[in-house]
């Protein structure tokens, strides 16, 4: 009889051990529950819109400081050095900088003065929003693996991959305003740039610097928001690359003379305006299957056709034979 209850007891204290020991499993179970559901079922809380709206904002404020620019400066004669040319080259396309040398500003037409400062500021803009780090040397690296990953795994593995790797990356590095004041530097060098090479002989530095503050804050707060804040869903703000092909269903034709002309095929210049889309995979919870793209705004483009589209030849033709 005393052998069976010590059987019993001893069986009572190995319900109890295992029991304990099953509630403490489950109890690890729902909190690593409530992680992966704050992980994977984060609502976002900016809407669609708001990313488009900001996007659009952010093109008309470039498009207004740039406008303003253009028809205030004071033209003069000097001439540009090549350390002006290659500082607008190291960032826009090299046909950029010729279109400015061949059909410089004058009084009655800033056209194309306006043209390569907007392609300077948006190809700028762009990268400050789509970089990584502060380190611009470790950027394309991160940005092959990100795309690896946008490929190979479910899209919401992706962006909460992104948003934390954006977050931390910028962490014990430069503040905001520093970021905000760096960046302002490098819009400022490449836009004086364009100008010396324009023979621009004087602009209201004051307003433009204020301009570029402006720019920048903007550009800063949408890379946070893509960047950072949504993880429901991949969005990116992008200029249409030197030599694409045009394509009307995914860029806008600034100065076609006929909307109606069909220009599918011809280069791409540069960006006038900077675009937006939003990736997904068709399945979205399988880590295979095609990812689609979806423009939410065209970027505005000009092509290598635009001597002809605006008769820059011709208009410079003119202003030679009347001078004689």
């Amino acid at each position: 009889m005393a052998d069976q209850l010590v059987e019993s007891r001893r069986s009572e204290d190995i319900l109890r051990q295992e029991n304990q020991e099953l509630r403490t499993f489950l109890k690890n179970c729902q909190r690593e529950l409530t992680n992966a559901q704050s992980f994977f079922c984060s609502p976002g809380s900016i809407a669609e819109n708001d990313i488009v709206q900001a996007v659009h904002a952010l093109n008309a404020e470039i498009y207004q400081a740039v406008k303003r620019l253009a028809e205030e400066c004071h033209l003069g004669s000097r001439r540009s050095d090549t350390k002006a040319r290659q500082r607008i080259t190291a960032i826009v396309e090299p046909r950029v900088t010729e279109l400015l040398q061949n059909f410089p500003p004058q009084n009655d037409d800033r056209v194309v003065l306006e043209v390569a400062l907007l392609a300077t500021v948006m190809v700028y803009v762009a990268e400050m929003i789509s970089l990584w780090t502060a380190d611009r040397s470790v950027n394309e690296v991160v940005d092959a693996m990100y795309r690896s990953i946008v490929e190979s795994e479910p899209i919401i593995v992706a962006t909460h991959w992104r948003a934390l790797a954006r977050k931390h990356s910028m962490l014990n590095q430069a503040t905001a305003e520093e970021q905000e004041r760096e960046h302002v530097q490098g819009m400022l060098k490449h836009v004086s740039a364009v100008m010396e090479v324009a023979r621009v002989k004087s602009w209201n530095e004051k307003d433009l610097h204020e301009c570029l503050h402006i720019i920048a804050r903007a550009g800063l707060a949408l890379r946070r928001t893509v960047g950072e804040d949504v993880v429901a869903s991949e969005y990116q703000v992008f200029a249409a690359q030197p030599d694409e092909s045009f394509a009307p269903e995914v860029m806008v034709d600034q100065y076609a003379p006929n909307k109606r002309l069909q220009r599918t095929g011809v280069r791409v210049m540069c960006t006038l305006r900077l675009g937006l889309r939003r990736r997904e995979r068709e399945a979205r919870g399988e880590s295979k299957g095609r990812v689609e793209v979806k423009i939410l705004i065209k970027p505005q483009v000009v092509l290598e056709t635009i001597v002809q589209d605006l008769d820059l030849a011709e208009m410079k033709g003119e202003r030679k034979g009347t001078k004689v």
